[in-house]
């Protein structure tokens, strides 16, 4: 689960994402309520296309109800065939949003989940998406992947924060 993709693939270094909406503004916040006082179009992109995504993502309404109402949605459809319904993965660019928004996303999404009794998963562990990062890491460049510097001696460092908004730390 990667909605709303504006937000949740700002300023992704891979195509489509850096030559859409995404790569054209910064300072996207969540909820969406918030966004337009903040966000800011980047050069050269074209201003008009920029804020034309950013009003949509604030007339969508962005924020827990909206991604309550999406993964509700899910649920009664699982219901209605007799699934049960997983989401293997869901997370936002540690790179892109500011972390406090990405904490509060991925904290109603993960409080979304959990009131539909819909198990999950993060994407990833340590990578772009991911809630620890590599100590003793380097980037691959190209596509941004962080790997470990002696992959026989990982080390990776949670970040706390992400933690308690994923409900796994107090």
């Amino acid at each position: 689960y990667y909605e709303p993709m504006l937000f949740t693939h700002l300023n992704a270094p891979w195509e489509p994402y850096l030559s859409g909406p995404q790569a054209m503004i910064g300072n996207l916040v969540y909820p969406a309520s918030n966004a337009l006082a903040r966000v800011t179009v980047l050069p050269p992109a074209d201003p008009i296309a920029a804020m034309a995504a950013v009003r949509q993502y604030v007339s969508e309404g962005w924020g827990a109800k909206r991604i309550k109402q999406e993964i509700t949605q899910g649920q009664t459809w699982a219901r209605a065939r007799g699934v049960t319904l997983m989401c293997t993965e869901f997370g936002a660019l540690r790179v892109g949003p500011d972390a406090v928004s990405r904490q509060q996303w991925l904290s109603d999404t993960r409080s979304g989940l959990q009131s539909a009794a819909i198990g999950w998963t993060v994407w990833d562990y340590a990578d772009v998406f991911g809630i620890a990062t590599a100590s003793n890491g380097r980037v691959i460049p190209g596509d941004q992947a962080i790997v470990p510097a002696d992959p026989r001696n990982p080390q990776r460092q949670f970040d706390s924060r992400v933690l308690r908004a994923l409900g796994l730390m107090r």
